[in-house]
């Protein structure tokens, strides 16, 4: 049988998923040449994003007279997640109070508040502004160059 090309995304960040496929006719049978970097379903094509690093993906195709034959390699690459050190700055403050919270994320930042009606932040600057009294958890979340 024929084996044609392998169809899909081949760059991922750590614990992405995609599935690949093919235009195969028969029963294909998938696999990573890495699976400490990116394994697959045998059966579905499905990738998951295990580590950093490259894995060459292929599968097997056989018909249904018992002949097969193995696809062309078919790389992924897998990006490493961005590191999201602590955030820094003053943690009390009273209503109406402002302050600016940073973090030494490289990327780009968009921070977050578990509950604005206590207190609200920018999303692009990290400045906080306290709105009523009680408690917010404040996150954010760094995207590098490769979009992880």
């Amino acid at each position: 049988p024929s084996a044609p090309a392998i169809t899909g995304t081949n760059t991922l960040c750590v614990n992405d998923t995609t599935t690949l496929s093919t235009t195969a006719v028969g029963t294909v049978v998938w696999s990573s040449a890495t699976p400490g970097v990116a394994t697959i379903n045998p059966g579905t094509g499905a990738v998951t994003a295990v580590s950093s690093g490259t894995s060459d993906i292929t599968y097997t195709v056989t018909d249904g007279n018992s002949c097969s034959s193995t696809s062309v390699t078919f790389t992924v690459t897998v990006n490493a997640l961005p590191s999201a050190p602590a955030i820094t700055g003053t943690n009390t403050l009273c209503v109406n109070d402002t302050t600016t919270l940073s973090t030494t994320a490289v990327g780009t930042v968009v921070w977050s508040s578990a509950t604005p009606g206590v207190a609200t932040i920018n999303p692009g600057t990290g400045a906080v502004t306290a709105v009523s009294s009680g408690t917010s958890d404040i996150t954010y979340t760094v995207t590098d160059g490769n979009s992880c």
